[in-house]
């Protein structure tokens, strides 16, 4: 009986040493963000809508196929995040379409993901087969340009500069799709991804001064605004080898 357990164990492990190979992942992703809207007020100046407007970036995955349909790996990715918002002054209301009143600020970051892939595919070695994905990790945010902007108050000579800085966090994104077979080992995967941990947040510095005062007569006031979190909702095309 001894025996025939342990031929059966080792029969497992070599069925299993047999099933395990290489495979790798190269992502390409694009969508558009989610989530709430941030406004920072201050004197007659206001910015508006701030919220994460497009996102887009890659992943590289290198890992083992256990079996026909367990995957598991690691990756690492980068991807850029526009934040959008609009600059108004209040008290200039006569002229609405001015640039310095009415106009749309951005912000650009780039987040850096590192994270462990488990993907499930209903069967690897049809032609078109479903899967589902999912890579939970650690992201570092890297500023590229923080300063949206600025909006310019004339009756009060002044300006109210708003910043957006990315933050560090879990990054979990899962993933559904399927994927095209176009070779014995390679395929061509499309899929609908959310990631909803896209944080930063957002500074503002206010800067005014009385009507024909000079620049050095200005009186700056900061604002910690307050820690956003929006998400990412975005297509997925892949290549796998």
């Amino acid at each position: 009986m001894k025996r025939l357990a342990i031929a059966g164990i080792f029969g497992i492990a070599a069925l299993t040493a047999s099933a395990v190979s290489y495979r790798g992942f190269f992502d390409i992703m694009g969508g558009v963000g989610t989530g709430g809207k941030t406004n920072v007020y201050a004197g007659s100046l206001k910015v508006t809508d701030i919220k994460a407007e497009y996102a887009f970036g890659l992943n590289t995955t290198h890992g083992c196929q256990i079996f026909p349909y367990l995957y598991a790996g690691v990756g690492v990715g980068a991807y850029s995040v526009l934040t959008g918002g609009k600059s108004y002054d209040s008290s200039y209301y006569y002229n609405p379409s001015d640039s310095y009143v009415d106009h749309t600020i951005a912000f650009y970051s780039i987040n850096i993901p590192m994270y462990v892939d488990i993907r499930w595919d209903l069967d690897i070695r049809k032609k078109i087969t479903p899967f589902v994905d999912l890579k939970i990790g650690y992201q570092i945010g890297v500023n590229i340009d923080e300063s949206g902007g600025t909006g310019y108050s004339y009756n009060e000579g002044g300006y109210l500069d708003t910043y957006a800085k990315p933050e560090n966090g879990v990054y979990f994104m899962p993933t559904i799709g399927a994927r095209f077979r176009m070779g014995r080992k390679s395929g061509f995967n499309l899929g609908i991804c959310y990631n909803p941990f896209v944080r930063k947040k957002i500074e503002a510095q206010y800067s005014y001064n009385t009507v024909g005062g000079g620049y050095d007569d200005m009186t700056v006031q900061e604002y910690d605004v307050r820690k956003v979190t929006d998400g990412a909702f975005m297509l997925s095309l892949s290549f796998d080898f």
